[in-house]
């Protein structure tokens, strides 16, 4: 599983910092009209890397027949999705507009929620089997360290990553 969050950063990684970076430039690429639609290409490339390296983790509990773990952290994670979305993307939540973020708001919701399920597969893989993560560095061999370290470093009780 390692090694797999190695390959895919090292190659998708690059490409999801750029389209943070440049959203703005990308979206012109197709016409001035999707520049209001920009900031979501950011939480949305995030969302797909993250997403991509979780992949091995709800594998290895399928593998293993555990699908109604699966199926849980599925559910756990709609229902955090659903919940920020009725906070987020509304105009106004009884006359309250600070927190109002219309479409990128769905976008913020739905990396949140890829996120915590993120979390979810990693603390059972971990607990389950005790591979995932050794508490020592984890920045080696991949240049960007290994998203999502630090929370398990906080469960294992070792010094998180600097």
């Amino acid at each position: 599983m390692q090694e797999y969050e190695r390959i895919v950063s090292l190659f998708a990684l690059p490409i999801v910092v750029a389209f943070i970076v440049m959203h703005l430039y990308i979206t012109n690429l197709f016409t001035a009209a999707y520049d209001s639609y920009s900031e979501m290409l950011m939480f949305l490339s995030a969302n797909a890397y993250i997403a991509a390296v979780t992949m091995p983790y709800s594998s290895a509990l399928t593998a293993e027949n555990k699908t109604w773990v699966v199926g849980r952290i599925s559910i756990y994670a709609v229902i955090v999705n659903i919940a920020l979305n009725l906070l987020l993307v509304p105009p106004s939540i009884f006359g309250f507009r600070a927190i109002s973020l219309g479409a990128t708001g769905a976008s913020v919701s739905l990396l949140s929620a890829t996120l915590f399920s993120s979390f979810l597969y990693r603390y059972r893989v971990w607990r389950d089997k005790g591979i995932g993560y050794e508490g020592g560095d984890n920045s080696a061999g991949c240049p960007c360290g290994r998203p999502g370290s630090f929370p398990l470093h906080l469960l294992q009780g070792a010094a998180p990553p600097l």
